[in-house]
């Protein structure tokens, strides 16, 4: 693989693409995204898509014309298509913030089962905001995509030692 981004996604599980919005378009996301908060904030608290750990909105390319675009984003979609192939599929865009002062997120996993070593999905995670300690950051498991994990406990499956 050519790219740094693309070897650092297959080898640690992850990579960050410093300044991948520009600034233009990190403050119209920040502005569309907290406008689909306020419209459905209280769907949201119905739905449970807010709740004391975070709020959540899903398929946001069709509650604002901004989100129908970061996918195909040159500095992040050719990443993507290194490791994907060039027909791979965008299958969702959501948003989600946490709540100031909130619980914090238990570790979890996105899909149904691991694949370790094996990349079939990849999450594009934007950051609107720096993420810190105290705005509720993200936490990052390096090399957790190479271990077999249950989603029952998430701690990956013990390997024999015979």
């Amino acid at each position: 693989m050519s790219n740094n981004h693309a070897n650092e996604i297959i080898e640690q599980g992850y990579t960050i693409i410093p300044d991948v919005l520009d600034a233009s378009l990190l403050t119209a996301a920040r502005t569309a995204l907290q406008q689909v908060f306020d419209d459905e904030r209280e769907m949201a608290k119905a739905k449970n898509w807010q709740n004391n750990i975070n709020q959540v909105s899903y398929l946001l390319p069709q509650k604002h014309e901004i989100f129908r675009s970061l996918g195909l984003n040159p500095r992040l979609l050719p990443i993507v298509q290194e490791i994907l192939g060039n027909n791979c599929n965008l299958s969702n865009v959501n948003g989600l913030t946490m709540i100031p002062g909130g619980q914090t997120q238990n570790l979890h996993m996105d899909a149904f089962e691991s694949t370790p070593s094996t990349c079939i999905y990849i999450n594009a995670l934007h950051c609107l905001d720096d993420f810190t300690q105290a705005n509720g950051g993200t936490r990052v498991v390096p090399h957790s995509h190479k271990r077999v994990w249950t989603r029952e406990n998430l701690t990956p499956e013990m390997e024999s030692e015979a």
